[in-house]
């Protein structure tokens, strides 16, 4: 007996097999209706659809067989995966791969096998749609085309069953962050009636100099109010349009100076310069609007974060198809635990700044969504009390 060996991209293929999220599921009429078209066509006892995982084949749907997996020692179907078309087996016992397996000298005791590769769109064979008989035999041309057009059916519910389920998660973390956006405007609301409150019941017994502090605290509130607006106009137009995003040649030095501009006047109150290091004539292909977001909440939040009189500082270079951005601070940093909840929805939350500055506790999870929109990706570092370096990466074109 020959043991298959793993396949050429062995762990693309078992993360895309884990992604689909259909090992050990209960069985379902799509794919128990294509293992009884294929037995009857095929006229074979046996039809399963069999998914090779690390150790493993395990049968989603299977016709004439009691067994729900066998080890991967053993399957047929890894070796079926490793090749393009159907492998057949005509008669086990004169093929040097199978006849001594036990699945061929004990029970079920097979003399056929004929396998249909189900490769998903992206090159990944993740099992095969199959079937056996107990007696050796042949396949018409016929079978053969039609057992491999089932087995692209099979393929077919895979991939709605990934739709469904990324459609699934869109939706949660869409719902989960327009909630969080709505509760932080609410309560940037309340806080400027509160303010007015004390202001109408209290003004001829406040001081001037307690008139311009609440003053101040209604201006931080109104203009948080305002970013959560923002957040939510911008969020909310980029998911709608995500598939017919506009992209236009724009210079990365520009954009960013533009966001520093608008900075400017936070930075100055906390004596914190932006520092930009970026090669002149930088030109990618991109949304100027989405990347316009990215570049003010990080620079934004690194303002925020940042200790008085140390400097933030912007770093833009080229790596061969790619630029990649990244926003320094010498501020309070992160400590790992809350480093690693950073860019994951479920765990979104809001912290003060150095001066007391208040902000969106979502303004993270835009950013990931925002750069993964544009095909980039997203990484953070940090040391508590030292400072952060959150970057990011786009394609040129």
């Amino acid at each position: 007996m020959l043991i298959a060996p793993p396949a050429d991209n062995e762990s693309g293929r078992i993360e895309a097999l884990l992604n689909h999220q259909i090992l050990d599921t209960s069985p379902e009429q799509g794919y128990d209706d294509i293992t009884a078209i294929a037995a009857e066509i095929c006229q074979t006892p046996i039809s399963l659809v069999s998914l090779v995982d690390t150790d493993r084949q395990w049968f989603k749907s299977r016709v004439g067989l009691d067994a729900t997996e066998t080890p991967r020692d053993l399957a047929f179907c890894a070796h079926a995966i490793l090749q393009e078309g159907l492998l057949i087996v005509e008669d086990t016992l004169e093929d040097e791969r199978f006849s001594d397996n036990p699945l061929v000298t004990e029970d079920p005791k097979i003399r056929f096998y004929a396998g249909a590769p189900l490769v998903t769109h992206d090159g990944y064979a993740l099992g095969t749609l199959c079937v056996i008989d107990r007696e050796p035999r042949t396949m018409t041309q016929g079978q053969k085309e039609t057992l491999a057009a089932l087995a692209r059916q099979v393929v077919s519910q895979l991939e709605l069953r990934m739709h469904a389920i990324k459609l699934q998660k869109a939706n949660k973390l869409r719902d989960h962050i327009l909630s969080m956006l709505s509760n932080n405007l609410m309560s940037a609301f309340n806080s400027i009636n509160g303010f007015g409150h004390i202001l109408s019941q209290r003004l001829d017994k406040l001081t001037g100099e307690q008139i311009r502090e609440i003053a101040r605290d209604i201006e931080g509130a109104g203009e948080n109010a305002h970013q959560e607006l923002r957040n939510i106009i911008e969020w909310t137009q980029q998911k709608d349009n995500e598939k017919i995003t506009k992209k236009q040649w724009l210079d990365v030095n520009s954009a960013c100076e533009q966001v520093i501009q608008i900075l400017s006047k936070q930075a100055h109150n906390k004596n914190v310069t932006i520092q930009l290091h970026c090669p002149d004539a930088l030109g990618i292909h991109t949304n100027p609007s989405i990347l316009h977001s990215v570049l003010l909440h990080l620079i934004g939040n690194a303002v925020k974060f940042s200790y008085e009189d140390k400097p933030v500082i912007v770093n833009v270079v080229k790596q061969g198809d790619q630029v990649s951005v990244s926003v320094v601070d010498q501020g309070v940093g992160m400590s790992q635990e809350t480093l690693s909840k950073l860019f994951k929805s479920q765990e979104a939350f809001c912290s003060k700044g150095t001066s007391g500055e208040t902000g969106a506790g979502v303004g993270h999870l835009l950013v990931k969504d925002f750069v993964s929109s544009l095909g980039g990706n997203i990484v953070a570092t940090s040391i508590e009390g030292e400072g952060s370096e959150v970057g990011f990466t786009l394609p040129c074109s």
